[in-house]
């Protein structure tokens, strides 16, 4: 049986790699019903649960080796991902990457445009081989590990190896998020950072008075980093880390929650003293940091509601012109990636920023946000429309990547939602909560903060998946015996 659902992961990994790189008519056909079956059976289990049955996925608690099964699904994680490297070897490139490059090797100065921590982090890695194949390799690594550690704690709560690989396969063939995995991004280590974070709140879920000090200052070190890779990291912490507080002080687990902030406390302040005042990082008018205020007021701009004394104030903060030529609903993308003005391509520092309308944002960026809520209350129906059509990609709607239908936010959360809400005992996925908030908190913090629709922002959801849906089938089950 093992074998079986090994070969049935493979098949889906493998059709959905052939689809992605030929676009195979057959190959998607073949994906497709596999990703189907995959559904399929996700609604016969869950059917079963209702019942109080078994879910049929799981063997006894303790069957299975932790440290055996863990290698196996890491092993497979490794191979499948390397699957997908093999087709944007040696590494995918984009502007950011360009820019992170020329800031390691002193082509510019450091600047806090991206997140300084994954700056920080590729420095270390390109100092052992200076060359990004080192970081795709380190990215590999780091979700194949992270598969792996999951592994070891379901083959605890009673879930194959080839169980958990049919489970995985579901990740591996939706290659159009997960191609971010071979690029040099910062995607990558944060969601690495926020799984660790998930997987020790579910550890301490499970046995909180056996935490201990050394998982609580990991769990303020995962945080940390999760926060220092991506900015929108911190609307994760602000929920994550005070549920965490709360938890040692009403459980007297003061030596825990010393570590867990302390540990914290020392990445977050450490690694921002050797960036200002050993690195030198420059802050540039980073206009990215308000691109949603700012395509809103574009599509103002571009309504026909809007009044001639109201573009004569945008017009004192952003270009009016600009924002007519380059604004297209749904396609945020066009008014911060389009080239413009000539005199900031030619210049290395801010070339980043492309255009006119970023730099105008990045220099007026509370003057922006400003306006944007002077505007809101009359033009509030454009402004909602635009933030909907900025995070199509994100809630579900169809685009030409037929995969995509299947893995989204919204479309991931109403599975898992409806398997939680099936549990006959609903105390049991209760106490689980903060670990589905971290996968919520991100899609919440993406889809206000950014406005481009790039595949790369499912990457948390699809990622997380597999794990979140084994931990309800869990809970499904131990409902079902009795055991909860």
């Amino acid at each position: 049986m093992e074998i079986k659902k090994a070969l049935l992961a493979a098949a889906i990994t493998v059709s959905g790699f052939i689809w992605s790189k030929l676009h195979f008519v057959s190959a998607s056909v073949i994906n497709n019903i596999l990703l189907a079956a995959a559904f399929f059976l996700i609604i016969i289990f869950a059917a079963k649960a209702v019942s109080g049955k078994d879910c049929g996925m799981k063997g006894p608690v303790g069957e299975y080796p932790p440290v055996k099964t863990g290698t196996a699904v890491f092993i497979y994680s490794f191979a499948a991902l390397c699957l997908l490297w093999s087709e944007y070897f040696p590494y995918g490139s984009s502007p950011d990457t360009v820019n992170q490059w020329n800031q390691i090797h002193g082509i510019i100065s450091y600047n806090d445009v991206h997140a300084i921590g994954h700056t920080i982090f590729l420095k270390l890695l390109l100092g052992i081989w200076d060359n990004y194949i080192i970081v795709i390799i380190a990215h590999l690594l780091m979700i194949s590990g992270l598969y792996g550690a999951y592994g070891a704690y379901f083959a605890r709560r009673g879930f194959s190896a080839g169980t958990q690989l049919v489970m995985i396969s579901i990740f591996t063939s939706c290659y159009a998020p997960i191609q971010a995995y071979v690029f040099p991004w910062k995607d990558t280590p944060y969601i690495f950072f926020a799984g660790i974070l998930m997987l020790l709140l579910i550890i301490r879920i499970d046995n909180p008075e056996n935490f201990g000090a050394a998982k609580s200052a990991l769990a303020g070190g995962a945080a940390a980093m999760m926060c220092l890779m991506r900015l929108n990291g911190a609307a994760v912490a602000v929920v994550i880390v005070p549920y965490l507080c709360v938890c040692f002080i009403k459980k007297r687990q003061f030596a825990e929650l010393t570590a867990a902030v302390l540990t914290m406390t020392v990445i977050c302040c450490g690694t921002n003293i050797y960036a200002y005042n050993v690195l030198g990082v420059k802050s540039l008018p980073n206009g990215f940091a308000v691109q949603t205020f700012g395509s809103g007021i574009a599509a103002v701009v571009n309504d026909k509601s809007v009044t001639e004394e109201e573009l004569d104030e945008i017009n004192e903060i952003l270009p009016v012109d600009w924002m007519r030529d380059n604004y297209t609903p749904g396609q945020g993308s066009s008014l911060i990636w389009n080239g413009g003005d000539p005199d900031i391509l030619k210049d290395p520092q801010m070339q980043i920023f492309n255009n006119e309308f970023v730099v105008a944002m990045g220099y007026g960026k509370w003057k922006v946000i400003k306006l944007y809520f002077k505007l809101l209350p009359k033009h509030f129906g454009v402004c909602l429309k635009d933030i909907i059509y900025n995070t199509t990609v994100i809630w579900g709607i169809p685009d030409y990547r037929s995969e995509i239908v299947c893995f989204n936010n919204s479309v991931l959360f109403a599975v898992l939602l409806a398997e939680a809400c099936l549990l006959r005992r609903r105390k049991t996925i209760k106490k689980y909560i903060p670990v589905f908030a971290v996968p919520v908190l991100n899609a919440l913090s993406i889809a206000v903060s950014a406005i481009t629709n790039e595949t790369r922002y499912l990457l948390m959801s699809v990622t997380m998946f597999p794990v979140l849906f084994m931990l309800i089938l869990a809970n499904n089950d131990e409902a079902a015996a009795g055991r909860v």
